[in-house]
């Protein structure tokens, strides 16, 4: 992707998010549907980042990112450490909120508003001690 289009970034976007559903809890279905998930809103982020994205579109790929971690740990929480792991779930959402304020200032800096920046702002607030609760999202 060379000239920076989004729209490959959104077409995978759109086609996870179809998988993104209820898993069966204390399954080994939770446990692939997760790594699954979580591969591909990572590589969406990073490539976003190593891209220098910075545009509506890529404000709202990180956010649905941002979100299926949000969604993971208020669904996944109870499952065992090989289905679901908490600690790393955390931290993708932690760099998913730090894309997101990166992408926030560089778009004010030129002018463009974000409607949800003031949602994720909060969850930034909300897990500023390294861990989330997840019970405030639900």
């Amino acid at each position: 992707m060379d000239d920076g289009d989004p729209s490959p970034f959104q077409s995978a976007a759109a086609a996870s998010a179809g998988s993104v559903g209820q898993p069966e809890p204390a399954s080994e279905a939770a446990a692939d549907w997760f790594e699954f998930a979580w591969s591909v809103t990572r590589a969406i982020r990073k490539d976003i980042t190593q891209q220098q994205l910075s545009d509506l579109s890529a404000v709202c790929l990180v956010e649905k990112c941002a979100r299926f971690h949000i969604m993971c740990g208020e669904r996944l929480v109870e499952e065992d450490a090989h289905a679901f792991s908490r600690k790393l779930n955390d931290e993708n959402l932690t760099k998913c909120l730090q894309t997101l304020k990166h992408l926030y200032e560089d778009l004010r800096n030129e002018g463009a508003a974000c409607a949800n920046e003031p949602e994720f702002r909060a969850y930034e607030v909300k897990g500023w001690k390294g861990e989330f609760c997840y019970f405030f999202f639900a």
